[in-house]
């Protein structure tokens, strides 16, 4: 944490240093009127960064901490384009102020990393691959529409199956050959039981791999 902390700090100072470079470079532009209006928005764009980053350093959540980071970057690329209007303009040569160039270029990638490292910190877990559906349980030798559950229900379905047949005055040889018709399923995938048979492969069953 205090490496980071550091590392805010010196951003910040170097973000107020050239906020500080940008207003000298305005006050020094020509008085004509495109001079005086470049002037205007370098100073407002140039001095914007730094407060836009401290706010940022105080973020109260994630999402709060990467606009305010934005912002910082949206105004040195904005002051970017201010300069360039200048060199455009003819009101100071690209040689004069080189040095005010290089150094928001180093800033707008130190910000644009910054970024790009906060996205990335908060984003799911990247060893995790989605889930992905298996083959259909017909097409693994299951009766259609089998889906995945526990010992238990296995219990529940038979008791079910029993007292249904009771219920309707069948004779225990139905439910006994109903039972018996599974059984090669229930002793190869013992944690399967039937579902609905028209839900078909839509409802098989998923499972996630990490690596």
């Amino acid at each position: 944490m205090a490496v980071e902390r550091e590392k805010a700090d010196e951003i910040q100072n170097r973000l107020i240093n050239f906020g500080a470079r940008i207003s000298r470079v305005a006050k020094m532009l020509p008085r004509i009127e495109e001079g005086r209006y470049i002037s205007q928005q370098l100073m407002r764009s140039g001095l914007a960064a730094a407060p836009n980053y401290a706010e940022a350093t105080a973020a109260e959540s994630r999402a709060d901490f990467l606009h305010k980071l934005r912002i910082v970057l949206k105004e040195l690329n904005e002051t970017k384009s201010w300069i360039e209007q200048i060199v455009a303009n003819s009101l100071f040569s690209r040689d004069k102020i080189s040095a005010i160039i290089a150094e928001n270029q180093e800033l707008r990638w130190i910000i644009a990393a910054s970024i790009k490292t906060a996205r990335r910190s908060g984003s799911p877990n990247r060893n995790v691959r989605p889930c992905r559906r298996l083959p259909a349980p017909a097409a693994l030798g299951r009766p259609s529409g089998y889906r995945r559950c526990g010992q238990q229900q296995w219990q529940d379905r038979e008791d079910s199956e029993l007292n249904r047949a009771l219920s309707h005055g069948r004779p225990l040889s139905t439910f006994l050959r109903r039972l018996l018709k599974h059984k090669p399923q229930r002793k190869l995938h013992d944690s399967w039981v039937a579902g609905s048979s028209h839900r078909g492969s839509q409802n098989a069953p998923e499972v996630c791999d990490i690596r």
